[in-house]
């Protein structure tokens, strides 16, 4: 057997395709690659957009302002809060009142509390895939520590207020007591107080006393501008010292010297309690020396007086700061009151809470806030106060946006899968393309390689055809090749084909232009076999039932009366006739006497015969022909099946000559 037909290793050492073949295939791929590469891209911008995240980033900011001992420790004391945002009990509330449906690690990833550099501010900061719920989430952790933190004001204020009210009411009682006490002494002495009057000393020292009370009594309301201008200076002396450590701006300063000053103004010299003070004092020392003049009632009376006054000078500031917390914890219950009707968290200190109701039942951010500054500062209780900075507003852009990454990202992978898919379709492609891929795949000789013709069998045809240019070449090159006594070709393709009719028939044509006289034999009579051949060429159709299969089957009809000229000069054709049923009559005596006949009479004879592969038909007519051809047609026939063929073939006794290649596409015709 030849060793170019063995399916050994030197075979399965060769490259599945010929380079310069499948650069041209790949290239004629171009307008399909340009078409998958405008899908990809569609693909890539529905997935990018359907599929991609957009991550949007919402913040709100809170402002601390340490009251009390928490003015030299601001940061330390911002830092403690800011750590009680993110607590699991929070976030747990956040995600219930939102109705999220994730995890708290993924809520509590998506939220940052910063503290700003070098200021008393806190932000909070939410990261989500949308935009309104971003907003949502920072609104309401920021709402529902304020609730937490409002709880904890509320326990604190309602410890100051219990236990000023039991200190306060502590001193009423004593009040009380010491008036029945004096209403009793002023009936006992009023029968003495004409004499009493008369001495000029304990009548005048009563009636100074009780002058004194009244006085003390009529001034709460100045007290209460006393206790507004203590908290105003409390004020100003924080605020001087944020100022010195540039915790707050210049106009900051400035707003809170001007309040200072508007309420000093309004105020009573703080020095008229020290005044009363030193009156009380002068009488006390007054009543002491003339002690020994005065009935023992009304010097009672009088240590009744003064006691009942020092019970007042402590009852009025007891009674503000009662006042002062009670009003602060009224604001607190009801803004938590108001929340929970609401069925949202805590806005005492937000937008929501921030200008009240329009019939002004509901406090507002302000007012809470000025009460719980006054109550925090006036009254030395350590802690901060909270106030609402900016809401978080829903963001309009996306921070962060996978779908132009996703969409780049399927563009590539579909282009890419695309282009892969069709390189690997193209180096994997079995059928042959180019001659010079016939060549490298198969190791057999490339005869011809005629172009694609587009009118096939039908005629007329195209007088400038390629491919009738290229069957005169091979006309010439099967002339230049065969001898006078090598005149019967048989041409024979590896499975059934019309092609095989097509060459046939430019070769008979061909040669017929070179004034050989030719004679085309359809051996093709047993099946598969096409419905009709070259028949078709005959110019006239009568008599074209019978031919070499009545001669095999045993028919005594002359040779002469079984051939038909062909549309072209010099040309005949024997058709094929009826089928038979045995192979072997195409290896017996008939089918070689039809030879001789033929061979006498004609320079070169055509044998069309069956395919190769399907049955053993091709094989027995290669005996009697001198060469064999192998007829492949471009983009049709696998390389493995001319492999096949031609191991046959050899295996017979006639290996192929060469393979000529017909329906060749122009980009595949110059090739080496």
């Amino acid at each position: 057997m030849n060793a170019a037909f063995d399916d050994g290793q030197g075979e399965d050492l060769k490259l599945p395709f010929h380079l310069p073949t499948l650069w041209v295939s790949i290239r004629r791929r171009l307008p399909w690659l340009l078409i998958w590469m405008v899908f990809a891209a569609l693909a890539g911008t529905a997935g990018g957009f359907f599929l991609g995240k957009r991550t949007y980033q919402a913040e709100t900011v809170l402002r601390y302002t340490p009251v009390g001992d928490r003015l030299s420790t601001a940061g330390t004391a911002l830092q403690t809060e800011q750590n009680q945002v993110k607590i699991v009990q929070n976030l747990a509330r956040v995600r219930m009142l939102l109705s999220i449906p994730a995890s708290l690690e993924k809520i509590g990833a998506s939220v940052q509390v910063q503290t700003a550099p070098n200021s008393n501010l806190m932000l909070i900061r939410a990261t989500w895939g949308d935009g309104p719920q971003a907003a949502a989430i920072a609104n309401t952790l920021r709402d529902v520590y304020l609730d937490e933190w409002l709880a904890k004001q509320a326990v604190s204020l309602r410890l100051l207020y219990d236990h000023a009210s039991a200190e306060l009411r502590t001193l009423e009682s004593q009040a009380a007591k010491l008036d029945e006490v004096i209403q009793d002494l002023r009936k006992r002495i009023q029968e003495e107080q004409e004499a009493l009057e008369k001495q000029g000393i304990g009548g005048n020292a009563t009636f100074r006393f009780q002058r004194l009370q009244a006085a003390i009594q009529e001034d709460q309301a100045r007290r209460a501008n006393m206790a507004e201008l203590a908290r105003r200076e409390s004020e100003i002396q924080r605020a001087r010292q944020l100022r010195e450590q540039d915790l707050i701006s210049q106009a900051e300063y400035e707003r809170a010297m001007a309040s200072y000053r508007s309420q000093a103004a309004v105020t009573v010299d703080t020095s008229q309690i020290r005044a009363w003070r030193s009156q009380l004092d002068q009488m006390a020392q007054q009543m002491a020396e003339q002690g020994g003049t005065a009935s023992p009632t009304e010097s009672l009376l009088q240590a009744t007086l003064a006691r009942s006054m020092e019970l007042d000078l402590r009852r009025i500031p007891l009674a503000q700061k009662v006042q002062d917390i009670g009003q602060a914890l009224d604001l607190l219950l009801e803004v938590k009151a108001r929340n929970q009707s609401m069925e949202r968290p805590s806005g005492a200190l937000s937008p929501l809470a921030q200008e009240g109701s329009q019939d002004g039942l509901f406090p507002t951010r302000t007012s809470l806030q000025q009460v719980l500054t006054r109550v925090l500062t006036a009254y030395g209780s350590e802690g901060g106060v909270f106030e609402v900075v900016s809401e978080a507003e829903e963001p309009v852009y996306p921070v962060k946006s996978t779908r132009k990454t996703l969409a780049l990202a399927i563009f590539l992978g579909l282009f890419a899968l695309g282009t892969l898919v069709l390189v690997g379709l193209e180096v994997l492609q079995p059928r042959v393309r180019s001659a010079a891929e016939v060549a490298q795949r198969t190791d057999l000789p490339v005869i011809a390689a005629i172009p694609h013709c587009r009118t096939g069998l039908a005629l007329p045809w195209n007088p400038v055809d390629p491919a009738r240019e290229a069957a005169r070449r091979l006309a010439q090159a099967l002339k230049t090749r065969l001898s006078s006594s090598q005149g019967v070709l048989l041409l024979v393709a590896p499975e059934a084909d019309e092609t095989l009719d097509l060459v046939v028939a430019l070769l008979a044509e061909a040669l017929g232009q070179r004034n050989e006289r030719v004679v085309v034999i359809d051996a093709r009579v047993r099946p598969p076999c096409p419905a009709r051949g070259l028949e078709v060429l005959c110019p006239v159709q009568e008599g074209l039932d019978k031919g070499l299969g009545d001669l095999l089957a045993g028919a005594d009809t002359p040779l002469g009366d079984l051939v038909h000229p062909l549309a072209f000069p010099r040309v005949l054709l024997l058709p094929r006739g009826v089928r038979v049923g045995n192979p072997e009559v195409l290896a017996g005596p008939v089918f070689q006497r039809v030879l001789d006949l033929v061979r006498g009479q004609a320079t070169v004879t055509l044998v069309v015969g069956p395919p190769v592969l399907p049955a053993v038909d091709a094989e027995l007519l290669a005996r009697s022909c001198d060469q064999v051809i192998l007829v492949a047609r471009a983009h049709g026939t696998r390389a493995r099946d001319l492999q096949r063929s031609a191991r046959r073939l050899a295996d017979a006794g006639r290996p192929p000559s060469g393979v000529i290649l017909a329906g060749v596409r122009n980009a595949f015709l110059d090739l080496e």
